[in-house]
């Protein structure tokens, strides 16, 4: 009758560690977070690893696509000033 009974009447297991007594059970916590955690990172790097590539290549178009828009406003805005120059110019050399 040496031995302690839980609920669940399972025997506590003592490991005596430089003179200490500790219960077997407390041991698991931190064995059940590293699983936990190496889980998790697991998941976020697989996630990271198979993203959609194709998104990645429509990005890219899109941005060429903003980017070309842009250029060709502002070349718009260049001629129409360009334009309304040379106009100017002409008709201070009419009057």
């Amino acid at each position: 009758m040496d031995k302690k009974y839980n609920l669940k009447n399972k025997p506590l297991e003592k490991v005596v560690f430089l003179g200490k007594e500790e219960d077997i059970r407390k041991q698991a916590a931190p064995t059940v977070l590293l699983v936990i955690l190496v889980m998790t990172l697991i998941i976020v790097f697989w996630k990271i690893a198979v993203r959609d590539p194709d998104a990645f290549e429509k990005s890219l178009q899109n941005r060429v696509e903003r980017i070309r828009q842009e250029q060709e406003r502002i070349s718009e805005e260049h001629r129409k000033k360009q334009n309304s120059r040379d106009a100017q110019d002409l008709q201070d050399g009419k009057k």
